[in-house]
């Protein structure tokens, strides 16, 4: 018994963080979403193209400032749309800034992803039949 306790004891010294600096925290963290980044790519890329129906329902701009020594160096812009298609199945896709101005909320057609990733958006009302793509 004493064997066991003095191993569990020894284990969870081994494994606990409070004794650890805080830059093997830091490389521990970047690894996971380095890896996470790279497994999210390669699932993108083995998915096959999809197609359904669906209608523009939101659009998002989320502006970013850069900094540098604490002080402001720009910003930039990430554009989002919103797509609901009939059974109510909801995609956030990120998209380029000519495909956010392309499209408007209410716009209905035929969307194509490829896992998470927008490809494109055949749109059906409007200005008549068009086709907007990266």
């Amino acid at each position: 018994m004493f064997y066991l306790e003095k191993g569990v004891s020894y284990i969870f010294n081994f494994i606990s963080f409070e004794r650890k600096s805080p830059e093997i925290l830091i490389i521990l963290a970047v690894t996971c979403i380095v890896l996470y980044s790279v497994a999210r790519g390669i699932a993108n890329s083995l998915s096959p193209k999809k197609t359904v129906k669906a209608v523009a329902t939101k659009k998002k701009i989320v502006e970013t400032t850069h900094y540098q020594n604490n002080m402001p160096t720009g910003t930039s812009n990430d554009y989002y749309i919103t797509f609901e298609t009939e059974n109510k199945e909801q995609f956030k896709m990120s998209v380029s800034r000519k495909i956010y101005n392309n499209i408007s909320v209410g716009d209905s057609g035929i969307l194509m992803r490829k896992g998470s990733r927008f490809v494109a958006f055949h749109c059906l009302e409007n200005s008549g039949e068009q086709e907007i793509s990266e």
